[in-house]
């Protein structure tokens, strides 16, 4: 027998369909494969299972499969659901209903293994602590975590949403894309094109998706360069004072990725926002790269950890508990 393992189970359909992929029969079907993948991505969720069936077919010892959607099964219902979605034309059935739109959330396992490592790391119980977790780098999505449990995440039904990322757009106003549609005579295929290749922070500054290349076109006065960094530094600082709100306050803020954990510069920018919640940073400490180590003064109100991700960790951890039950 073959293990999936899905870190996020909003709706137990999902898994049960998952769990169906693994057989010949579906995974033979293109048909019956695209109709279970309903979802945005469904071509690249379809190559991964056909991989993973052939090594379950070449590898005889038990197997996982991990989506790397966040650990969300506690959403609130007005943070699960996609806002406003019309019915369909008959009135009877809305839209979110018909095509199973929810906010699933991506990163799971990072923002798992980060909320779990900087409480073994603070020596506290994690049903007593109110984290959120940012994982920034190419990709980037916040978390906010309370008693051990998901709450919120900046992403949504796919990556696109949420803070600026080195090619995806975040957060938009809707009507830009059906205005740039209308204007540019652009097809649905390449309006997608443009929000996850050529959007976010390779969009603004027009150099590069890389945080590094621009940060060194700064000192130079390029003013995209800067405001593509500002841009991203004010939509991480939005997302944390919203989490913060959320869970009536906030304990801890982690930072991970490889902007998360390499970013010297946008980690302090990021902190400098952040004084009313009672965050100091010590910059001293602050000066390091992908090391394990609390940034924020013994005084601070909120601990401010960089705690490096181990994705890899997690899913074996996670795969040990399916296996062992």
């Amino acid at each position: 027998s073959y293990i999936i393992h899905q870190d996020v189970t909003p709706i137990q359909k999902y898994y049960s369909i998952t769990a169906k992929l693994l057989k010949p029969d579906i995974l033979g079907d293109e048909n019956e494969l695209t109709k279970a993948l309903t979802e945005p991505r469904a071509e690249e969720y379809k190559s991964q299972m056909e991989g993973y069936y052939i090594i379950s077919k070449l590898v005889s010892s038990p197997k996982s499969k991990c989506w790397g959607r966040t650990f969300k099964h506690l959403f609130p219902l007005a943070n699960e659901v996609c806002n406003g979605c019309p019915s369909d034309v008959d009135g009877r059935i809305t839209l979110d209903e018909k095509y199973k739109l929810r906010k699933y959330g991506f990163h799971g396992t990072s923002h798992k293994f980060v909320s779990q490592r900087v409480a073994e790391v603070m020596n506290k119980p994690i049903e007593d602590l109110k984290i959120i977790t940012c994982h920034l780098g190419q990709g980037a999505s916040l978390c906010a975590v309370k008693n051990g449990k998901s709450i919120d995440t900046s992403m949504g039904l796919t990556p696109l949403a949420g803070v600026p990322m080195g090619s995806r757009s975040g957060d938009i106003d809707p009507s830009i894309v059906t205005f740039l549609m209308e204007k540019e005579g652009l097809s649905a295929k390449e309006m997608d094109n443009i929000l996850n290749k050529k959007s976010g922070k390779l969009g603004l500054s027009g150099i590069s998706a890389d945080d590094r290349d621009i940060e060194k076109e700064i000192p130079n006065g390029n003013k995209r360069a800067k405001l593509a960094i500002d841009n991203f530094v004010y939509q991480v600082v939005g997302y944390i004072g919203r989490f913060a709100a959320q869970m009536n306050g906030v304990d801890v803020i982690t930072f991970a990725g490889g902007v998360g954990e390499n970013g010297i510069d946008v980690r302090e920018q990021i902190c400098e926002y952040l004084k009313f919640l009672g965050v100091e940073i010590n910059k001293e400490a602050n000066n390091c790269r992908g090391k394990e180590v609390e940034i924020s003064t013994p005084d601070s109100k909120v601990k401010v950890f960089v705690i490096p991700t181990n994705e890899e960790l997690m899913i074996a951890r996670d795969t040990k508990e399916l296996i062992t039950k």
